[in-house]
């Protein structure tokens, strides 16, 4: 199933480096650690790892996304001042 959420990992990323958005890398994150946990934890149910994929995204989303931003547009408002 690792594999499964490799090719998910992949296409996330591949999503987010079209768009650009902060939106399909925190999925990317969430598929990617799901990734980790079943190779490694050969016994981890699938619903299981759907329940991990799901909150580690929305965790990183509306966590992580909102700081990146502030923190871009701070870059932004910098190189338009030099």
């Amino acid at each position: 199933m690792e594999w499964f959420w490799l090719a998910l990992t992949i296409g996330f990323c591949v999503t987010e480096l079209a768009t650009a958005d902060l939106i399909s890398v925190w999925f990317a994150c969430g598929a990617g650690l799901v990734a980790l946990l079943s190779a490694f934890i050969s016994s981890l149910a699938i619903y299981a790892q759907f329940i991990i994929f799901a909150s580690a995204s929305v965790l990183l989303l509306f966590t992580m996304r909102p700081l990146i931003k502030r923190y871009l547009g701070k870059r932004k408002k910098e190189n338009k001042e030099k």
